[in-house]
């Protein structure tokens, strides 16, 4: 990869003419593609393609990026994939036609409620993989925690008997009221994972984890998902993100006001906080 990017950063310098701290965004934005591909199981640039793309911009702004630096990403890589085209590495750049603008204009897909329901009753609560599934999915959608903060809670984050989550993404921190099923879920998993550890977990230790009881990862809970969006016979692509978009919506069928989704999604603008009321 490091003689990739001497080839890329000579291509930015020598054919697209582009200044010092230009090329230094250039290759963050391919480190970064590097890093997110490989969350997805691409291993070689040329087997992207435009819906998987899609998929990482949304996690980024899924994940706080803001609206510039994610724009610059897309150009980044658009332009990466013109220099793999240059290079005969890639026979065409799949993101020629990829436009951020027209795709924020897509409505999020929502799951039903019902839906929801059928996917959260699908973890076999018998087996400890299964208590924590079934409060990894409880929590997920009942509190409409982003999937960084909700994979870097830690033991000490949760507050039982408040009903409440303390979660902290970067440097920013706030805490979540969770619904009481939520509640039970996540109280039946740690007595569980005390069990497992034959001790009460520190509260420095990871909230969820895995097998080897190391925190659990991102591709971890996409894999989760899939597989029991799958069993519960749903046809949409279900993500993380759908669970907390879908959570936003049945809020506002109930009555929750454009302050509220604001509040509850961590949004910093309300426009993307109408787009449930346009549902």
């Amino acid at each position: 990869m490091l003689k990739m990017h001497e080839r890329y950063l000579e291509y930015l310098k020598s054919v697209k003419k582009v200044r010092p701290n230009t090329a230094s965004c250039y290759l963050h934005d391919v480190d970064l593609l590097e890093r997110k591909t490989k969350d997805f199981g691409i291993e070689n640039f040329d087997d992207l393609d435009v819906e998987t793309f899609g998929l990482i911009v949304s996690l980024l702004e899924h994940d706080g990026h803001s609206a510039a630096s994610v724009e610059r990403f897309v150009c980044g890589v658009k332009n990466f994939y013109g220099f793999l085209v240059y290079e005969g590495i890639c026979a065409v750049n799949p993101l020629t036609g990829y436009n951020i603008v027209h795709e924020r204009k897509k409505m999020p897909v929502i799951l039903t409620e019902s839906e929801v329901s059928r996917i959260l009753l699908q973890p076999d609560t018998a087996t400890f993989k299964g208590m924590r599934d079934r409060a990894l999915l409880e929590l997920s959608y009942a509190s409409a925690l982003r999937i960084s903060e909700l994979l870097s809670l830690n033991v000490g984050d949760v507050n039982i008997s408040k009903a409440q989550i303390f979660s902290k993404d970067g440097k920013k921190r706030r805490n979540v009221t969770i619904y009481p099923s939520a509640v039970i879920c996540l109280s039946e998993y740690i007595s569980a994972y005390s069990k497992m550890l034959h001790a009460q977990p520190p509260q420095t230790a990871p909230l969820f984890v895995n097998q080897q009881l190391t925190r659990l990862t991102r591709q971890g809970f996409w894999k989760i998902i899939k597989d029991y969006s799958k069993e519960a016979g749903i046809m949409k692509d279900v993500t993380p993100l759908m669970l907390r978009q879908s959570f936003a919506f049945h809020l506002v069928v109930k009555g929750a006001g454009e302050a509220d989704i604001m509040r509850l999604m961590d949004y910093r603008n309300s426009a993307s906080a109408k787009i449930y009321a346009m549902k």
